[in-house]
């Protein structure tokens, strides 16, 4: 704010024209695209001698479906109390192009094999699948893995899928159409799943 002050001074706009206030600079960074990140310590380990795959991405996300904001506005002097924060969740699993141009449809985990509130649905628009924990576990990712690549296979494509090397990806043998790649520390740099799209 400071040095827009001496530019407007510098190219001589008349002084009350502008007002450089904290509204004004809440607009200048949503103009030019200026956002509050935090630093990533993984980019430092990144080998950057690798390739730079450049097909899909697949990552998970949690839905606490149940859970109360955490933060709120209150006056200073008084209490701001909340019962526990309720865990209940469901899994997703998001699939997509780097483009975004082509998405896979949700695989989400739920509790149930048959929630009550499916009893009437015909067709879901997700793939919908249940364990006990509602975590991805190498079991479930196991059994994902192959029907992608039966469906590519017999759209007779063959795609790579950047997948971060959590215990419960594990490498899946006997592919035909896919190419699963869990490359180690490179998920700041080649997910953009963690980027912002979940």
């Amino acid at each position: 704010m400071q040095k827009a002050k001496e530019f407007a001074i510098d190219v001589q706009v008349p002084p009350g024209e502008c007002e450089f206030t904290g509204g004004w600079l809440d607009r200048f960074k949503a103009c030019h695209g200026i956002v509050c990140k935090i630093i990533s310590i993984e980019a430092n380990s990144v080998d950057s001698t690798s390739d730079d795959y450049q097909n899909w991405q697949v990552d998970e996300t949690a839905i606490f479906f149940k859970a109360l904001l955490d933060k709120t506005l209150e006056f200073s002097a008084k209490p701001c109390h909340s019962g526990k924060t309720n865990k209940k969740h469901l899994t997703e699993l998001v699939c997509a192009n780097m483009s975004g141009t082509e998405k896979m449809p949700l695989h989400v985990l739920g509790r149930s094999k048959n929630p009550r509130c499916f009893k009437h649905v015909k067709k879901l628009p997700v793939v919908y699948n249940a364990n006990k924990k509602v975590w991805m576990t190498s079991i479930k990712f196991t059994e994902w893995v192959p029907n992608v690549d039966e469906q590519y296979m017999m759209k007779g494509r063959k795609i790579t899928i950047i997948v971060d090397n959590c215990p419960a990806h594990p490498e899946v043998k006997n592919l035909t159409a896919l190419t699963l790649v869990l490359p180690p520390n490179m998920t700041s740099v080649l997910q953009p799943m963690d980027q912002g799209i979940i």
